[in-house]
């Protein structure tokens, strides 16, 4: 599991490295998440990501998450690396993500996960859902789903 964290926090850094210096965004995130495994049911997650703008419409979204289900037994990190499309509305934007997602916690496990959000004043409202595609002997939900509200805001 330690190679792997490391693996994933050098992604960040070269990401963060070569992206253009004021085209990046961060967003903290508070949400709530649901398992459809009866021990698991539902739980929450904190965490933040950040947004790599490559054209005016379209970035790179990676993001790292604590998620807690149950009565605080289960708890994973949960890194999505979206690749993200705005369309422009007139008050609000709407983002649709996708990509591949990695599971860390007593065990680990990869598959892919959407995100729809609106965004409206850098206030963003989205609601995800991931998909493990590993099979095995993960004690991790399969497929889980969430809400989760955050504020987006430039660096410089």
């Amino acid at each position: 599991m330690k190679v792997n964290l490391i693996i994933i926090i050098s992604l960040f850094m070269a990401t963060a490295m070569s992206a253009q210096k004021g085209n990046i965004e961060l967003e903290p995130r508070v949400g709530y998440i649901h398992s459809d495994i009866p021990e698991y049911q539902s739980g929450f997650q904190v965490g933040a990501r950040s947004s790599f703008g490559l054209s005016e419409r379209f970035s790179i979204t990676p993001g790292l998450s604590f998620a807690s289900f149950g009565k605080m037994d289960k708890v994973y990190f949960l890194v999505p690396v979206y690749a993200s499309y705005q369309i422009p509305l007139q008050e609000c934007r709407l983002h649709l993500n996708a990509g591949p997602y990695g599971q860390f916690g007593s065990d680990q496990d990869f598959g892919v996960s959407a995100e729809v959000s609106a965004e409206y004043k850098r206030w963003q409202l989205g609601a995800h859902y991931y998909q493990n595609l590993i099979g095995g002997e993960s004690y991790a939900p399969d497929r889980f789903a969430g809400l989760s509200v955050g504020y987006r805001f430039r660096v410089r």
